[in-house]
This record gives structure tokens, C-alpha cells and sequence, in this order.
């Protein structure tokens, strides 16, 4: 489950833990169980926002503000329930101008919080030369996942932590944007396109 901390903050993300998790008599727990869930959904990975990095995002964020706002509602959904596991935004992919300088703030700011950073990488064939080159994008994705891995023990070692950070490759994929075309139209459905190899 991912909260929105673009638009809202949070407040409304503890709320929906206390929706989603919630026990006790409480307003939000509540409210669930008038909708007709009487017993809670026990949701236990929640991301922090999605992509807090890009552009393309309403209300984006620098990292050092993303990093604050994620660990002030980490801290406030960990106090409604302290066995959920959160997801911290990585950069929101590999060739972002960011990289490294993005995870190296995000984790200093809310590592106290987060169990995961989280990873995401595109592969499209139109960037490379030959199948054998598109193929050997496994191995950029392995120097990606060091290198992340790589910036998360460096903050832990910072930080004096027995903490280990770990990783949620959560967004990746082949695709063709030149085959694909873009989103559908509003209210056309979404395509199913075929296999690129």
C-alpha cells in the first residue's frame, strides 16, 4: 500500500494505517468497520509516497524535504502499528540526475523509521543497438542494486546502526515507448501489448 505524500502528508497517512489496521475503537477503525470490514486488513509494507523525485509528480519533493515529511509519518504510522514495514522512495530510476545524492539524504533523514528503500528501472529496446546489447541490461541492473545497497550500508555505518536497510525492487519492466504509444485516452481500457522478445 502506498500513501500519498505528495498532495497530503502525514496525518493522512497514519489515518490510513488506523483504517486499514486499526483495532481499536478508534474514529478511523471505525469508519472501516461501518464500511463492512469488521476485522482489520493487516496491510504490512506501506511505501512512502511513489517517486517523490520526479518531476512529473504533483508536488514534488527535494530530497531533504521528502526525507523529513517520510519520517514524520513513519513515526506517526509505526505509533498506530509498530509491526508494519516501511518503504522509503529511491530515486525513481537509475539515470535520474539525483541518483545517489537522492538515497544518500533520504536515508540520513528517516532511517530511523524505514526497513526498505525502494528501487525502480525501466528497459526499453529502443536504447540499445543489438538484442545481445538490450540483453545485457541484467548487468546494469546488478551495478544499480550495488551501488544502492552500497549507499544504504555507508548511512548505516554513518549512523553507528545494527539496522540493516533492505531493498524493494518494486517498479521494473521491458518496454518500447516508441510500440507503446502512451496512456489511453480517459476511458478507453488499458492494452495488453505483446511480448518485446
Amino acid at each position: 500500500m502506498a500513501v500519498n505524500l505528495g498532495t497530503r502528508g502525514p496525518e493522512d497517512a497514519r489515518n490510513l494505517v488506523e483504517y486499514c489496521n486499526g483495532t481499536m475503537p478508534t474514529q478511523y477503525a471505525e469508519m472501516r468497520r461501518k464500511n463492512g470490514f469488521e476485522e482489520p486488513f493487516a496491510i504490512k509494507y506501506w511505501s512512502l509516497g511513489n517517486e517523490m523525485d520526479g518531476h512529473w509528480q504533483i508536488c514534488h519533493k527535494t530530497a531533504a524535504e521528502y526525507g523529513r515529511i517520510a519520517l514524520e509519518a513513519g513515526k506517526l504510522m509505526k505509533m498506530i502499528d509498530p509491526d508494519i514495514k516501511l518503504v522509503l522512495c529511491g530515486s525513481s530510476n537509475y539515470n535520474m540526475s539525483t541518483f545517489g545524492d537522492w538515497e544518500w539524504t533520504v536515508l540520513n533523514e528517516a532511517y530511523s523509521v524505514v526497513d526498505y528503500i525502494s528501487l525502480h528501472q525501466y528497459y526499453s529496446r529502443s536504447e540499445f543497438k543489438s538484442t545481445e546489447d538490450f540483453l545485457g541490461r541484467a548487468s546494469h541492473m546488478d551495478s544499480f542494486i550495488k551501488g544502492v545497497a552500497a549507499i544504504c550500508d555507508a548511512v548505516q555505518a554513518k549512523k553507528h546502526s545494527k539496522k540493516k536497510i533492505h531493498l524493494s525492487f518494486d517498479e521494473w519492466n521491458v518496454w518500447d515507448q516508441r510500440v507503446w504509444g502512451g496512456d489511453p485516452e480517459p476511458g478507453e481500457p488499458w492494452q495488453q501489448k505483446p511480448h518485446k522478445l
